[in-house]
């Protein structure tokens, strides 16, 4: 299934089962809609408006969520390859077993959102925020993690130690530690 649907307002829209090719659903306002067990490739989901929205056995590639506002939602089991999320804005979703690998997340910002077994995989999250977040059993490897705001809220997530030793300054000034320059 593909198309323009660009710019559209509806309510409980579910995607049951189906491949998604090249859909083109930006600027659309879609509450309470739900993907299940879907194949999603090359959709244009920019500026996506998606609250209370879920997704369950899902995986994206080559999908762009540039923009895209997900509030209260539920995110299981999902999978982004090569995804554009950048500028998105993410408040209380809760996602458990989510894999994003190569995905640019950059200026993406994460507001009270739960994340359990989050996987983040050769990501750019460069200037993203993650505020009020709680993380369990996450991984970042590999990831662009300049800039990052809200560096205090990554309990749980591990991390390789040169992507940890590459935010340790950040780190240290967001808990209040003064950085002193060698003399």
């Amino acid at each position: 299934m593909g198309g323009g649907l660009a710019w559209q307002r509806a309510r409980g829209v579910t995607f049951d089962a189906c491949r998604l090719s090249q859909l083109d659903l930006s600027g659309s306002c879609l509450a309470r809609w739900s993907a299940v067990d879907c194949e999603m490739q090359g959709c244009n989901l920019a500026n996506l408006e998606g609250e209370d929205s879920s997704m369950l056995r899902v995986r994206l590639t080559r999908c762009k969520l540039s923009g895209a506002r997900i509030h209260e939602a539920t995110w299981r089991d999902v999978e982004l390859v090569d995804c554009k999320l950048d500028y998105a804005s993410f408040q209380g979703l809760k996602a458990k077993q989510v894999r994003l690998h190569r995905c640019d997340l950059r200026e993406v910002e994460f507001y009270a959102c739960h994340f359990e077994s989050l996987e983040c995989l050769e990501c750019d999250l460069s200037q993203a925020s993650f505020h009020q977040c709680r993380f369990e059993q996450s991984q970042f490897r590999g990831c662009n993690l300049t800039g990052l705001r809200g560096l205090s809220n990554l309990k749980g997530v591990s991390m390789a130690a040169s992507d940890l030793m590459a935010i340790a300054i950040d780190l240290g000034r967001e808990m209040g530690i003064g950085v002193i320059s060698p003399s």
